[in-house]
């Protein structure tokens, strides 16, 4: 993303989205998006599936390679 306009027609496919339930948080900045969903109605796949009918894309962080103290 790129702009605030890019964060607003994502904001408007996920709200589109059977089951989603609220888009709390898009950051054109950093890139993200956080997204509330009712799991009984939806999961992360098919929110997935959205966004990529999107120019956008979905990348998973890679986990911490730092382990707990």
């Amino acid at each position: 993303m790129a702009c605030q306009s890019c964060a607003n027609h994502l904001t408007t496919i996920l709200a589109k989205t059977k089951g989603v339930v609220s888009v709390d948080q898009v950051d054109f900045k950093t890139g993200s998006v956080t997204v509330s969903y009712d799991p009984q109605v939806t999961n992360e796949q098919i929110i997935k599936q959205a966004i990529d009918q999107t120019p956008y894309r979905v990348v998973t962080p890679k986990p911490s390679a730092r382990k707990p103290a």
